[in-house]
């Protein structure tokens, strides 16, 4: 489920018109601080693969695919985007179903999948 737990001083025209709005926290912690440039310095000395031409040739066929969703799917996209509007009475955005729509095809594209079905929209809807 999206949670909206943050106030953004922004008008509601101008907030409609983004579909994904992403607030990174620098947590300021010392220990972790120190724990993360250990970590990165540790992953810089590892040789990482180059994957560049399959990553070219996998998004190149995902584009291809124009996945559809099943009526399982266009049922439990509805009923959240109804829930939605209902525990937020602030969220009047009628762009919110179009963008949990492309979320869910998005989704589906990456599993190189043609048919969006209710595993996709979880994974599109939950946020943790």
């Amino acid at each position: 489920m999206i949670r909206f737990s943050y106030h953004l001083p922004l008008q509601r025209q101008l907030l409609d018109r983004f579909d994904l709005i992403v607030i990174l926290k620098d947590n300021r912690n010392i220990h972790s601080l120190k724990e993360y440039a250990e970590r990165k310095t540790e992953l810089q000395t590892n040789y990482i693969p180059n994957y560049d031409i399959f990553l070219q040739k996998y998004i190149e066929y995902a584009r291809k695919i124009k996945p559809i969703p099943s009526p399982e799917a266009a049922r439990m996209l509805q009923e959240y985007y109804t829930n939605l509007n209902k525990s937020n009475p602030n969220f009047e955005s009628k762009r919110a179903l179009e963008t949990v729509f492309r979320l869910c095809k998005a989704v589906s594209k990456l599993k190189l999948k043609y048919i969006v079905d209710s595993e996709d929209v979880i994974h599109a809807t939950i946020c943790e």
